[in-house]
């Protein structure tokens, strides 16, 4: 049995590096609910660095009150245990994960938290999507092993760009923000595209927009506008799903492709 201590020196805790950080708002729950229901002890776990592994959120707002820190010494424990200890108990975001590992060095998560830090208006899953080409972001990122070069981080930033750019045209009246974002990001990875026209319709007619609930219903609303006074017109949720395919090795699919394109025809006619 590990001897458990107590102290209101709390300036003998340190932080994990690579650990979260954690929220304003939980602290506050913290506090909010020994004030009202009072404390059940529960001593967090520190090295014998006096890091925390475990327990940031009651140590700040222990702190906070005033009251005694029970704290158990585990020698030995970093960020791994860490990890594992936190998993468990509230979920880490893939923020958490990304800053975790860019603060323990890795360089691909250093770049890739320099994007979020640059493109604070963009979301999160758009950025990182940018970043692993326009799909769906990969488990690497959770298990340590995504690979970013420079290369792609310069890559990243002119998509990134692009889409900022265009974003300042909407007011998201007819839409999801998230979704537009991610639309535009499909767009800017079509080769069926001129971007420099999808880029100036949108600045002109932006407004005529229909309303859009998802990623595919935003596309649609995007190949109207652009396809304004074109003999041939592009299909843009057609060529995205064609892409798919191509990518994921798939035969399948015609069918919905074919229907898709029949009643965009349909549309484009009324």
């Amino acid at each position: 049995m590990k001897e458990v201590k107590s102290t209101k020196k709390y300036e003998i805790f340190k932080e994990l590096k690579g650990n979260r950080e954690v929220s304003p708002s939980r602290v506050k729950k913290i506090i909010d609910s020994i004030k009202n229901v009072g404390y059940i002890t529960s001593p967090i776990i520190v090295n014998e660095n006096m890091e925390v592994i475990d327990g940031q959120g009651r140590l700040k707002a222990l702190q906070f009150l005033q009251m005694p820190i029970e704290y158990i010494v585990h020698k030995g424990a970093g960020i791994e245990e860490c990890l594992s200890m936190n998993i468990h108990q509230t979920n880490w975001t893939l923020r958490d994960y990304i800053k975790s590992y860019a603060d323990r060095g890795l360089q691909s998560y250093i770049y890739l938290q320099d994007l979020i830090e640059i493109y604070k208006g963009l979301s999160l899953i758009t950025i990182v999507m940018a970043s692993q080409g326009g799909t769906k972001y990969s488990k690497k990122i959770y298990k340590g092993d995504f690979d970013f070069t420079e290369r792609n981080y310069e890559q990243t930033k002119e998509k990134l760009d692009y889409i900022t750019e265009i974003m300042s045209y909407f007011n998201y009246k007819n839409g999801s923000k998230s979704c537009l974002e991610q639309a535009l990001l499909i767009c800017r990875n079509l080769d069926c595209l001129d971007l420099e026209r999808l880029k100036e319709r949108l600045k002109e007619d932006s407004s005529i927009m229909r309303r859009w609930n998802s990623v595919p219903t935003c596309l649609q609303a995007i190949e109207d506008v652009y396809n304004v006074n074109l003999s041939y017109p592009v299909f843009l949720y057609t060529e995205y799903r064609k892409t798919l395919y191509k990518k994921f090795g798939y035969e399948s699919g015609s069918k919905t492709l074919l229907k898709h394109t029949k009643e965009s025809l349909k549309h484009k006619e009324s």
